[in-house]
């Protein structure tokens, strides 16, 4: 799970740096333009994140936090599925090697749970 969660990290990093959230061009914000995107940005990437780890080891959770009225934060989500590998790994079940990510799917590049395309991300 940090294997694949790093590797999102500094994609995310670079995108935030070449296409940053817009900010209000009057001086003092009023509308919370800012706001509004960063918590669309947070929200793209807590499905981003969730809807690419294994489903066979995961899914249970990853169904818990997407159904939840107030969705967790992305950082939430991380350390719940960080405790939920540590769980599987004292149980005696296998947790993926490479990170959690799942190969790419290209039959299938929708996360069946919200929708939200998977592909393109180079994580495999």
């Amino acid at each position: 799970m940090s294997i694949y969660f790093g590797k999102l990290q500094p994609l995310w990093d670079e995108l935030g740096t070449s296409d940053p959230i817009p900010s209000c061009g009057y001086g003092i914000c009023v509308c919370d333009l800012g706001e509004k995107f960063q918590r669309k940005q947070d929200n793209d990437r807590l499905h981003e994140f969730l809807c690419r780890v294994y489903v066979e080891k995961f899914g249970a959770l990853r169904s818990s936090l997407l159904s939840q009225d107030l969705p967790p934060t992305l950082d939430q989500a991380y350390h719940d599925m960080l405790h939920e590998e540590q769980l599987l790994s004292q149980r005696g079940g296998q947790t993926p090697t490479a990170g959690a990510a799942r190969p790419r799917d290209t039959a299938h590049p929708m996360c069946t749970s919200v929708g939200v395309y998977t592909g393109g991300m180079g994580l495999r």
